[in-house]
């Protein structure tokens, strides 16, 4: 299978775009074929959470 990158240009600061991928609560509302999100682990955040999604 061949390599190939995509790039698209964002008008958003990079601290926004980053949290609006990785905050897994609000994924449904920044991802439009993400329905919704639940918690598998304690965790929340960083090394360690678990979550499942629907799309």
């Amino acid at each position: 299978m061949g390599q190939f990158t995509v790039t698209r240009t964002i008008g958003a600061p990079v601290g926004v775009v980053f949290r609006a991928i990785t905050d897994v609560e609000i994924l449904p509302d920044v991802v439009p074929d993400v329905l919704s999100t639940e918690f598998l682990s304690e965790i929340r955040s960083g090394a360690g959470t678990r979550f499942h999604e629907t799309r």
